[in-house]
C-alpha cells in the first residue's frame, strides 16, 4: 500500500471501458438510451454495495465512476462481478447498437468519492487505448494470473491476434432465455452491418483527410467486430424444438459492404429465412 496526500493506494481489480463512437452518440438521440442504461447500471451497483454493507464485506464492494463516455469499475476482490459486468453490459448495449472497448487489469489505485487515480488506472487506460484496438474488452496478465483459471475460461476467448478478451456472445446464450436468443443474434448482426454500411460510405464522401482517417479507423473496428460475430456463428447451433438451426446460415453478416443497398430489407430477409414458427418453439 502507498499513502499519498490524497489517500491510500490499494491494489484492485480494475475494469476500464470506453463507449465506441461516444462523441457522436452524445450528440445523437442514442444518448437517451445510453444515459438510461447508465442510470440503471449505477442503481444496480448501489444495490450490490448495499448487500455487501450489510455483511460488512468491504473486500467485495464495487467502486463505479462514469465521466463522459468512459467508465471505471473496480473492487479489491470481487473480480467475478467485473467479468459479469464486462459480459453483460456488452450484450445489453449491443442490443441498443452501442459497443464498448476496454480492459481488465490489476493494479494500484486510490478511490475517493470525488476522484480516482493511480498507476492501475493508467495501465487500464493504456490497455484500452493501445491494445484492445477493436470493440472488445481484453484481459491483462495482471488480472488473469490472480483469478481462478476455470472462471477465466468460462468468460473469455481468443481471436486472430491471440489476445484474450470477453466472449460476450457465448455468454449471451447462457444469459438469455431461449425465446430471446434468435432476436439477439439478429439484432447484433444488424447493428454491426448498419455501422459498417455508414462507415464505408463515410470514407467515400469524407470532406477532408482527417475525417477520412477517422472513418477508416471506425471501419476497421467494425470489420473486426464482424469477424468475431461471424466466427462465433460458424461454431454455434441452436436447438429449435429438436431441429438444429445453422446460426451461420441465418445470422452471419459477411458479404460485400458496397452492395448493401437497403439494410431494412436485409433485416426483413433474415426474418423470412428463419424456419417457420422458429421463435414460437423457443419457450422460456
Amino acid at each position: 500500500m502507498v499513502r499519498s496526500m490524497w489517500g491510500q493506494a490499494e491494489n484492485n481489480f480494475i475494469l476500464y471501458m470506453d463507449v465506441l463512437g461516444g462523441e457522436k452518440i452524445i450528440d445523437s438521440p442514442q444518448v437517451v438510451k445510453l444515459s438510461t442504461f447508465m442510470k440503471w447500471a449505477l442503481d444496480e451497483t448501489k444495490r450490490v454495495n448495499l448487500m455487501y454493507n450489510r455483511t460488512a464485506n468491504e473486500e467485495q464492494k464495487i467502486y463505479f465512476k462514469m465521466f463522459s463516455d468512459n467508465i471505471i469499475i473496480c473492487t479489491k476482490s470481487n473480480y467475478k462481478f467485473l467479468l459479469q459486468i464486462a459480459a453483460g453490459w456488452q450484450r445489453k448495449l449491443s442490443d441498443l447498437g452501442i459497443f464498448l472497448r476496454g480492459a481488465l487489469c490489476h493494479g494500484s489505485i486510490i478511490k475517493e468519492d470525488d476522484f480516482v487515480l493511480g498507476s492501475g488506472l493508467v495501465k487500464a487506460y493504456k490497455l484500452e487505448s493501445n491494445c484492445a484496438k477493436y470493440p472488445r474488452i481484453i484481459i491483462d496478465e495482471s488480472f488473469s494470473e490472480k483469478i481462478d483459471a476455470d472462471i477465466l475460461g468460462a468468460y473469455t476467448t481468443r481471436f486472430r491476434d491471440n489476445v484474450l478478451f470477453i466472449d460476450y456472445l457465448r455468454l449471451a446464450i447462457n444469459g438469455l432465455c431461449r425465446s430471446e436468443v434468435a432476436s439477439f443474434f439478429m439484432n447484433h448482426a444488424y447493428a454491426i452491418k448498419n455501422n459498417l454500411f455508414y462507415a464505408t460510405y463515410a470514407t467515400r464522401f469524407s470532406a477532408n483527410e482527417n475525417e477520412l482517417r477517422t472513418q477508416e479507423k471506425i471501419l476497421i473496428k467494425h470489420k473486426s467486430l464482424r469477424g468475431y460475430h461471424d466466427n462465433f456463428m460458424k461454431i454455434t447451433t441452436l436447438d429449435c424444438n429438436g431441429d438444429v438451426v445453422d446460426c451461420f446460415k441465418y445470422f452471419s453478416i459477411g458479404g460485400d459492404i458496397s452492395k448493401w443497398r437497403d439494410l431494412h430489407l436485409w433485416h426483413l430477409k433474415v426474418i423470412k429465412c428463419l424456419p417457420s414458427d422458429f421463435v414460437a418453439h423457443w419457450e422460456v
